[in-house]
């Protein structure tokens, strides 16, 4: 691994992607560990409230269409994940990498989708603020995936030249292949970009990631403390998540909804059809369809 070329890479790009940066030992609890949580949090006989379903089709074989778990090392979820992350011990090769001296983690979440429902995700940025040289996300892959999207910095302000904001979101958006790049990664491979950084979501096969978000801490002192990936407190697993904060939490819609969204699946996305024929700039028609 050439780190002077992958840092010469990130300062491009705002992106790098480690290749094998866990070996299969190192990540086979986590794993399988991951797949149970998954298993559980998407039974509709034990349901966890704190899950993602972006698009809600009728439940089959009793389990939810979800994207993502929220909260994902919580106890309740499992006794053993929030410490099998903690050994994987990777905060030093990434603040030494990127000049830090240490960051507190602010967000994680656990991602899949089915083996048969495709996904694909609007395109946004997970910061407002541009550049972001302070606030990395970080994904873990549990899985071989291929689709993930992003648009590297130095073509951030081509965008302009498209008709396309360089600033905000675009949702379903259809840009040209040359603003972006596609991440074909391998499991143990590893991902961190600038959280500013405009990306979708794409896959067309089941995936099994996390997805972390650190920002940089450098007074931060936890020399007394045992979570070295720090991790603010509703993230931690001993959290009482039922503590009266107003998070968001799934909340089921009617099945006559649901069963329209399935016949929608197989079908171009007539609404993107319709605004294709009204507006100059593009949507993708077959995003999250059987046609993706």
């Amino acid at each position: 691994m050439n780190h002077d070329a992958l840092k010469n890479e990130f300062k491009k790009k705002g992106f790098v992607l480690f290749k094998g940066l866990f070996q299969e030992d190192k990540i086979s609890k986590i794993t399988n560990i991951s797949e149970k949580i998954v298993e559980k949090a998407s039974s509709v006989n034990i349901p966890w409230p704190y899950i993602r379903i972006y698009r809600d089709y009728p439940e089959f074989n009793n389990k939810k269409n979800i994207f993502g778990v929220d909260y994902p090392l919580n106890h309740k979820l499992d006794q053993n994940i929030f410490d099998e992350v903690q050994k994987l011990d990777y905060k030093n090769f990434i603040i030494n990498f990127l000049g830090w001296k240490n960051f507190c983690s602010k967000f994680v979440r656990l991602h899949t989708n089915s083996s048969f429902y495709n996904y694909q995700g609007e395109w946004h940025r997970d910061d407002i603020n541009y550049p972001t040289p302070d606030a990395i996300q970080l994904i873990l892959y549990l899985k071989a995936e291929k689709g993930f999207r992003i648009v590297p910095k130095y073509k951030n302000d081509l965008l302009e030249n498209y008709g396309f904001s360089k600033r905000g979101s675009l949702g379903f958006s259809k840009l040209p292949e040359e603003l972006y790049e596609t991440i074909d990664a391998e499991k143990g491979d590893v991902l961190i970009f600038e959280s500013c950084l405009l990306h979708q979501g794409f896959c067309k096969k089941k995936r099994l990631h996390y997805h972390f978000r650190h920002e940089r801490e450098d007074i931060l002192d936890n020399s007394n403390n045992r979570d070295f990936l720090n991790f603010v407190k509703e993230y931690k697993k001993d959290y009482n998540l039922d503590d009266g904060t107003n998070r968001y939490v799934y909340k089921e819609i009617s099945k006559i909804y649901k069963y329209r969204v399935f016949l929608l699946y197989f079908l171009p996305r007539l609404k993107s059809v319709f605004n294709n024929a009204r507006k100059k700039l593009k949507q993708s028609i077959f995003h999250s369809t059987i046609w993706q």
